[in-house]
C-alpha cells in the first residue's frame, strides 16, 4: 500500500495549486455557473430530477409485465420533465459567442 501511494504522490508532484483549483472548478462548478446555478442548486435538481427518472423507470417495467398497469404514468412523467427543462433553459444565461461564430438554432 505505501509504495501504491508514493507511486501516486510521484505522479502529482507536478501539480500546483492553482492547477488543481483550475481542475476543480472545472469538474464542480463550470458547467452549474454556466447556466445561472450553484453548485447545490443544480445538484438537488438533478439528484431529484434522477429520482423522478427512476420511478418513470419503475413504472415502465411493470407496465412492460403486467401492461394495463401503470399505462401513460412512465410517458407523462418524461414529459413533465422535459417540459420543466425546457423553461429552465430558457431562464438560463444564454452563452457569448465569439464574433463570428455560427450559432445554431
Amino acid at each position: 500500500m505505501g509504495q501504491l501511494l508514493a507511486g501516486f504522490e510521484a505522479q502529482c508532484a507536478h501539480l500546483d495549486w492553482e492547477t488543481t483549483v483550475s481542475a476543480l472548478d472545472r469538474l464542480f462548478y463550470a458547467h452549474p455557473h454556466s447556466i445561472g446555478e450553484s453548485y447545490g442548486e443544480h445538484s438537488f435538481f438533478a439528484l431529484r430530477f434522477a429520482g423522478r427518472l427512476l420511478v418513470a423507470g419503475g413504472a415502465a417495467l411493470v407496465h412492460a409485465v403486467i401492461p394495463c398497469l401503470c399505462e401513460t404514468t412512465a410517458s407523462r412523467m418524461v414529459l413533465a420533465m422535459h417540459g420543466e427543462i425546457m423553461a429552465r433553459r430558457a431562464k438560463a444565461p444564454q452563452p457569448q459567442l465569439a464574433s463570428g461564430a455560427l450559432q445554431v438554432h
